[in-house]
């Protein structure tokens, strides 16, 4: 039986930002598009017809903006991740996002093929934050591992092996232990042995900075 897949919307003042992130989630396969707009009011009135499992949103939307869209969304649909997605790095707007409750933050300047991973890591119960966001944002450090201030992506891919390099493209597209293990012909749980000498090996602190440092050195 196949898993059901996370519906979602898409909210952002650029037709071409929608298009792109709509692509980049339909071509996983996990995730099922219920509409994109570039306003909160059509979120908010596509949200009360049918409600999803997920918003992103961008900060600047026409109308009503996305902090404020995100307020009615969470006030109003306990049950909906929402995420924010944006080119504004201001720590007030983006304190009072997660302050309203918001799940994630991702910035548009990183690599768009991380989207579904991250989106898969929120609909599973944790709190994701851009890392390089992350050492501005104050509730992060309360409620994310998400820490940078330990990280190094001066990372010489000639010290890994070629299975850990292919590893390390399957964590960036979200893939499960599972599905690791039918890649490489081995048990899930050998696979979580090896994810975590890679992620050690990477001086990662969990599967979203070895997926992140993955886009850094261009493996996705």
């Amino acid at each position: 039986m196949l898993n059901k897949r996370i519906s979602v919307y898409i909210a952002d003042n650029y037709k071409l930002t929608r298009m792109c992130a709509k692509q980049v989630l339909t071509e996983d396969g996990s995730f099922e598009i219920y509409g994109d707009f570039c306003s909160g009011e059509e979120v908010i009135e596509q949200m009360q017809i049918k409600p999803a499992d997920m918003v992103i949103l961008d900060i600047e939307l026409n109308g009503m903006d996305g902090i404020n869209t995100a307020r009615y969304i969470k006030e109003n649909f306990r049950n909906t991740r929402v995420i924010v997605y944006t080119s504004n790095k201001n720590k007030k707007v983006i304190n009072q996002a997660f302050k309203i409750g918001a799940q994630g933050c991702f910035l548009k300047e990183q690599n768009p093929l991380l989207l579904p991973a991250i989106l898969k890591v929120i609909q599973n119960g944790v709190m994701c934050i851009d890392m390089s966001i992350s050492n501005c944002i104050e509730i992060a450090r309360n409620k994310t591992a998400m820490n940078n201030e330990k990280e190094n992506y001066g990372i010489n891919l000639s010290e890994l092996t070629d299975d850990e390099i292919e590893m390390m493209r399957c964590i960036a597209k979200g893939n499960s232990n599972n599905v690791i293990a039918e890649k490489f012909n081995i048990s899930p749980n050998t696979v979580k042995v090896r994810v975590s000498k890679l992620t050690e090996k990477l001086n990662a602190q969990d599967r979203i900075q070895v997926a992140v440092i993955a886009a850094k050195c261009n493996l996705v």
